[in-house]
């Protein structure tokens, strides 16, 4: 059994810290494309909105194929509205 938690250090100085817990994913046993999306959408999707997460998945997904990650860098940059 392996555990973990997380610790945040805040720019103001401030500290967060997660109570222990057991991963969902490790390496022998790591999650599928379909579950990293549904993680993706369901943090992202909130607060950006479904059209402006589907943009950034698009644009992660041809990063293999593009010359450039600024398309990426571009959305990411947008204000959260």
């Amino acid at each position: 059994r392996r555990m973990a938690r997380a610790e945040i250090t805040l720019a103001s100085g401030g500290h967060l810290q997660s109570d222990w817990f057991e991963p969902e994913w490790d390496p022998p046993a790591p999650p599928s494309e379909e579950d990293l999306e549904r993680k993706f959408f369901n943090y992202a999707s909130p607060d950006l909105g479904f059209a402006r997460s589907q943009a950034i998945h698009r644009a992660v997904e041809t990063l293999d194929y593009s010359s450039s990650a600024q398309p990426l860098l571009d959305l990411l940059a947008q204000p959260i509205s």
